[in-house]
C-alpha cells in the first residue's frame, strides 16, 4: 500500500515500488516477497531506517543546506549524512518499540556558533523564535537563522533555510490553520551568509499550536 508524504508517493502501487534515495523520489519494479523475515539486529536496523526516512523526506531541501558541509567532509550526500546522524543518535527505546526522540535530533551540523538561549513560542498563528544576540561583529552578525517546525501528528513541516540575521535576535514561521491543536517540535540553527557553513541545530522544545 502506498501513502502520500509531503506530496511524495511512497510504497507500492500495483507492481511498482515508490521510494526515496538520497532525498530524491524513485520508482522501480516491485520486488517479490522475501521469504526470510528480518530478525534481530537486521530487523532493528530496518525499523530505524523506516522511522528516520519518514521524517527526513519532509526535510530534503533543508538538509541539503544544513548537512552540506558534513556530507562533503565524509564524501557522502547531505541527505545520507543527516540519515546517519539521526539513526545513530536520535532513535530511542528497545526493539521493536523504537521511536525518534525529537530532543536528540540534530537537524544541522557544523562549526559556527550555535544559537545562544534560543526560545520558541506560539504567537498569533506564528511560531516566534528568539535568541541572544552576540557582539561578535561581521560576519557573525550577518549569519542567517535556519528554522524548523514539525507537526508529527499530521506529518507536516515548515522550515526556513535563510531567515533573519543573527543580529536581529528573532524570526518566525507562519503556521497553516490545520495545525491547530497539534503538538509541534521546533529547532533553530544558523547559516553563514555565503551558505557554506552552518551551526549545530538546537531543539527549542515542543509547543501546541
Amino acid at each position: 500500500m502506498a501513502r502520500i508524504v509531503n506530496g511524495i508517493t511512497l510504497g507500492n502501487i500495483g507492481n511498482l515500488n515508490y521510494y526515496m534515495r538520497d532525498g530524491q523520489p524513485f520508482v522501480r519494479k516491485r520486488r517479490g516477497k522475501n521469504k526470510h523475515r528480518a530478525r534481530g539486529k537486521q530487523a532493528e536496523g530496518c525499523t530505524r531506517l523506516k522511522i528516520v526516512t519518514e521524517f527526513l523526506c519532509l526535510l530534503n531541501e533543508f538538509v541539503k543546506a544544513s548537512f552540506a558541509h558534513e556530507g562533503k567532509s565524509k564524501r557522502i550526500t547531505p541527505y545520507n549524512a543527516a540519515m546517519s546522524e539521526l539513526i545513530n543518535n536520535a532513535i530511542v527505546g528497545e526493539a521493536p518499540n523504537l521511536e525518534l526522540d525529537f530532543s536528540k535530533a540534530l537537524l544541522s551540523k557544523g562549526k559556527l556558533v550555535a544559537p545562544v538561549n534560543p526560545v520558541s513560542k506560539y504567537l498569533d498563528n506564528r511560531i516566534l523564535f528568539t535568541w541572544d544576540v552576540l557582539d561578535l561583529g561581521w560576519p557573525v552578525a550577518n549569519e542567517r537563522a535556519m528554522l524548523v517546525a514539525y507537526a508529527p501528528g499530521i506529518g507536516e513541516v515548515v522550515y526556513e533555510v535563510a531567515g533573519a540575521k543573527r543580529s536581529t535576535g528573532s524570526d518566525f514561521l507562519e503556521m497553516d490553520s490545520n495545525w491547530a491543536g497539534h503538538e509541534v517540535e521546533t529547532y533553530i540553527a544558523f547559516r553563514s551568509e555565503t551558505g557554506d557553513m552552518v551551526s549545530n541545530s538546537v531543539y527549542t522544545g515542543r509547543i501546541t499550536f
